[in-house]
């Protein structure tokens, strides 16, 4: 017992000892002044933006650098998209083949079989008459080896976004950020983005149909949902035109649907419609307005201009002046047409029918 006793009575006194001193050290942080907590809560903190400081300091080098790389990256893929697109517009692709394929074509026309067969065989041709093949078909045959601007555009806008886009991971990985997380980021940002604008989905879904169709290419004339204009530029998500009073107007691609090309035949046929009195001579009426289309620079004289009767009314006679142009000419040759077809009219005596409008087709 007395070794029992012996036994227990240090740990009952270390115990106890162990209660006393922490409830000294309470006493001691209850009596504590409040203004050295502050003071030293407040040392703490300035010890710590001090580290911070010093840290960023220390870092600023590596982070201007950084900045300054991803800044001359951008400017030399700028400057190098541009001189690529240049060269490619200046370039032409080699274009074979095509004396038989126009051969085919007319002898399909034709109906023979026999020129069929002999049009996919090589064929001597004279010097005469490659020169004035060439001599005739010099600008159809570069235009046709000219790559598409709608292509050459979109391809290099779109290398041009990925070499960015690879320069601003460089960037990131060299500034200590981990690569995948970096593009899991750009990845979640990207789809977020696209939830959030639903419509560009449908935007770049038409532009890649107008890409790969190509309906029209860049400075074609086209009618596109009743707007009447060049195109001046296509993109993944709009395309830009250039109506004929100078505006440049921006459609999302997926507003465009009804396309009217006039710029894919050389040729284009038009209708310059008059309308006289019952009163006057039809004869002469016809008669000077086949004159001025005749003797217009700019009709084409193969087909032959005729004039047309295409109505009489109680109010007057409804002539048409049925012309050819060139699709370079659609525009300006309707309006010099008619205005020669007035004068010419007025000159002869020709009185026109009172209270009509002569065409509203191209003064809207």
């Amino acid at each position: 017992s007395y070794v029992g006793s012996s036994y227990l009575y240090p740990r009952t006194f270390g115990t106890h000892a162990a209660v006393m001193a922490w409830n000294n050290s309470n006493a001691t942080m209850r009596i504590e002044d409040p203004f050295a907590i502050a003071s030293q809560f407040l040392n703490k903190a300035i010890d710590s933006s001090i580290s911070g400081v010093v840290h960023v300091v220390s870092c600023l080098p590596v982070l201007l650098l950084a900045l300054v790389t991803l800044w001359i990256g951008i400017r030399l893929i700028d400057c190098l998209a541009r001189f690529v697109e240049q060269k490619l517009e200046t370039c032409r692709i080699p274009h074979k083949g095509s004396n038989s394929i126009t051969n085919m074509q007319r002898a399909v026309g034709g109906g023979s079989s026999n020129a069929v067969i002999s049009c996919c065989q090589p064929e001597e041709s004279s010097d005469e008459e490659s020169e004035q093949e060439l001599a005739q078909g010099n600008s159809s045959s570069t235009a046709a080896r000219s790559i598409p601007p709608v292509l050459l555009h979109c391809a290099v806008s779109a290398v041009k976004a990925t070499l960015k886009m690879l320069l601003f991971i460089s960037i990131a990985s060299f500034l200590g950020f981990n690569t995948l997380d970096v593009v899991a980021l750009l990845s979640a940002f990207t789809f977020s983005v696209g939830l959030a604008i639903k419509s560009v989905f449908a935007d770049v879904a038409r532009g890649v149909v107008l890409i790969l169709f190509r309906p029209y290419d860049e400075g074609d004339l086209v009618s596109v949902n009743d707007m009447l204009g060049k195109v001046k530029r296509v993109s993944l998500c709009e395309t830009s035109f250039t109506t004929l009073d100078s505006k440049t107007v921006f459609m999302p691609n997926s507003l465009v649907r009804s396309i009217t090309n006039y710029n894919i035949l050389s040729t284009l046929r038009e209708d310059v419609k008059f309308k006289i009195a019952n009163v006057q001579d039809l004869t002469k009426a016809k008669t000077a307005l086949l004159k001025v289309a005749k003797e217009h620079e700019n009709v084409l004289q193969d087909p032959a201009p005729v004039v047309l009767v295409a109505e009489q009314t109680d109010i007057g006679i409804e002539l048409w002046i049925r012309l050819y142009m060139k699709a370079a000419d659609f525009i300006p040759v309707p309006f010099s047409v008619r205005e020669r077809g007035l004068l010419a009219l007025h000159a002869q005596g020709i009185m026109l029918a009172k209270g009509l409008l002569l065409d509203d087709k191209k003064t809207n």
